[in-house]
């Protein structure tokens, strides 16, 4: 029987993200101060769009609409600071 190592594989993906949030935050420090606003609006333009669509779509799921799994986020929230250092970028040229 498995089951005991079950858990812990399933975790075993997870244990390297306090080392890759130390990395993005060790970058982050080391721009330049436009950058890092550049990163800032990007960041806050991920965290509201991510919001609006993971709000909608949870509303939606309570009107009958499936359901749409949790992995999607963190993709949506790259994506969406992807195209938020583009916006913000072209505001300071």
């Amino acid at each position: 029987d498995d089951s005991g190592l079950r858990i812990p594989l399933a975790l075993l993906p997870v244990l390297p993200i306090p080392f890759l949030i130390a990395a993005i935050l060790q970058r982050v420090r080391s721009l330049d101060e436009l950058q890092q606003q550049i990163q800032l609006e990007a960041f806050v333009f991920s965290l509201g769009l991510t919001a609006l669509v993971t709000f909608t779509l949870g509303f939606l799921e309570n009107a009958g609409f499936e359901r749409v799994s949790p992995i999607w986020v963190l993709p949506m929230m790259i994506a969406f600071w992807g195209v938020g250092q583009i916006i913000a970028g072209r505001r300071y040229r």
